[in-house]
């Protein structure tokens, strides 16, 4: 049986797209070799126990596998592989398939997340990628962690913890997430920022949740229809260039976002479990672990801050558990503790309040996109519901 501590690890909102068979994918075995979504167990098993042989080295003796389902994710079909016979010193013991949602190439591109988790990996972050197959990859299985309760997140030794590594996070340069320019468009100065992509993915997000949805597909009803269309998405267009000029006021620095900073992605050392209990004892930035990079890009710190602190309401809403302007000053000097930033803590807590709207308006045109093609039990018409009301409620008190 699966353990809960490994479904709550890999039990995480998960956005993914197709990869293209043609791009060579480097330094990582890759196949053109695909794995149905549709089909009968029997099939599907012969389908992972090709990809995983193709692409494990030490795979090539197993012949029977034990696939186990790891419920949970609301985009992608997660599941852990375990060699059932053949050689028993096959390495490595367990891996974790990723199968890509259908639909989900709408949001973002696979080819770029994919260099852009090698370049991760390189630089210690996340698990690592083992191969990639036409439909999703192969990942390591990270072992002897957990990941953090909503609880554990707030106390005063893992805001330090998290503090240090988001600052760590923030500073890493990753060529596969930076604009790419032509020769006509290239800025003039090597000295030239790199520009915010946020609201460049929001404005390409609006346009997917907005165009016209096929009401014969399966994963839509009519009733999701209707919550999508009481929305009035249409009008988000010109919020997004609202908030885009509104937050320019407060000149939040562009840095690599990690975009879903919510409890489950933070992984704590199972090793390190008695200090927990120990307000200053587990402030060891060695014991925690960030990964799931899918949403990264480059955009502006306190985005990444704001939706931080906003994952403490979890998937329920639940805004008087967001952290108050107390607990958020002590993160914050944190932070520029670890960033050897020397702004004001005041100036970061501006960049946090100023985002705290466009952290609501990100997850409601997320779910409302999600909504109209994901067959995942979630109901995304409800969350978009929630989150854009959030927005529309507090846009105009930052």
């Amino acid at each position: 049986m699966l353990s809960s501590t490994l479904v709550s690890l890999l039990s995480k909102r998960v956005c993914s797209t197709r990869l293209s068979v043609s791009h060579q994918i480097k330094f990582v075995a890759h196949t053109t070799h695909p794995i149905p979504t549709a089909c009968d167990t029997l099939s599907f098993q012969a389908s992972v126990l090709a990809v995983c042989k193709s692409l494990l080295p030490g795979w090539s003796r197993v012949t029977e596998i034990q696939i186990t389902t790891i419920p949970g994710g609301i985009t992608n079909d997660l599941r852990m592989v375990v060699p059932a016979s053949g050689d028993s010193s096959s390495e490595p013991k367990t891996v974790v398939l990723r199968v890509f949602g259908i639909g989900t190439e709408k949001f973002l591109d696979r080819i770029v997340e994919t260099d852009a988790l090698h370049e991760l990996n390189a630089a210690g972050f996340g698990a690592k990628c083992l191969g990639v197959f036409s439909n999703g990859r192969i990942e390591e299985y990270l072992q002897n962690v957990r990941p953090l309760s909503h609880t554990e997140m707030g106390t005063p030794g893992m805001t330090k913890n998290i503090a240090n590594l988001v600052a760590r996070f923030h500073k890493v340069s990753v060529e596969a997430r930076k604009t790419k320019y032509s020769e006509n468009e290239k800025p003039k100065t090597k000295n030239s920022h790199q520009p915010a992509q946020t609201w460049d993915v929001m404005r390409q997000w609006h346009t997917a949740a907005t165009a016209p949805m096929d009401l014969n597909a399966q994963t839509v009803s009519v009733d999701v229809s209707k919550k999508l269309n009481s929305l009035d998405l249409e009008s988000l267009k010109s919020d997004i260039d609202a908030m885009e000029q509104q937050c320019a006021t407060v000149n939040s620095p562009t840095v690599l976002l990690h975009n879903d900073l919510l409890p489950g992605n933070f992984l704590w050392s199972d090793d390190h479990d008695d200090c927990m209990s120990k307000q200053s004892d587990h402030d060891s930035l060695d014991s925690l672990t960030l990964i799931d990079f899918e949403y990264s890009c480059c955009g502006p710190r306190g985005f990444d801050l704001a939706n931080h602190f906003l994952e403490f309401a979890g998937f329920s809403c639940d805004w008087s558990l967001v952290p108050d302007s107390e607990a958020r000053k002590k993160f914050c000097q944190e932070y520029l503790k670890a960033s050897r930033d020397d702004v004001d803590v005041k100036q970061l807590e501006q960049e946090v309040i100023a985002f705290f709207p466009v952290s609501h308006l990100w997850w409601g045109l997320w779910a409302a996109m999600q909504a109209k093609v994901s067959a995942i039990d979630f109901d995304y018409a409800e969350y978009a519901a929630i989150r854009i009301g959030e927005f529309r409620r507090i846009r105009d008190d930052v």
